[in-house]
């Protein structure tokens, strides 16, 4: 019996094809790097590999923590953006921030996704860049 495998490296091009490439993800999708919004202590802007949208959550951060020398933190809000999403803490933001997405064993019930419907890939321990240190 013949078994179809659609190659991953391939899902780009074929992707590219059926939306615009303004929305189609690169290579190397699960890439993602945090730092802080400008301005705030309670915000951090989640970058994403460029040209990855994630589509509407209706603003709600399903799944999202930050973790500081105090704690975890909940996120209260996730608005996305072409390329990044800018997530809202519940209390301000201390020394060696951390964030992390689909961490427990029990994965959120909204998953963040993108414009073909696939889930953003769960992350752990991804450091704040601009969080103060201890």
């Amino acid at each position: 019996m013949a078994k179809s495998v659609f190659k991953s490296r391939r899902a780009p091009t074929a992707i590219a094809a059926a939306v615009s490439d303004e929305t189609a993800p690169t290579e190397g999708r699960n890439v993602i790097r945090v730092e802080r919004a400008p301005g705030t202590d309670s915000a951090v802007r989640v970058w994403l590999t460029p040209g990855f949208r994630v589509r509407s959550m209706d603003n709600v951060a399903f799944g999202m923590n930050l973790e500081d020398e105090a704690g975890l933190i909940d996120c209260t809000t996730c608005i996305p953006e072409k390329d990044y999403m800018t997530v809202t803490a519940a209390r301000p933001i201390g020394a060696d921030a951390v964030f992390h997405y689909a961490w427990r064993a029990q994965p959120p019930v909204f998953a963040a996704r993108d414009c073909c419907g696939l889930p953003l890939p769960a992350c752990y321990n991804v450091p704040v860049e601009d969080a103060p240190k201890a």
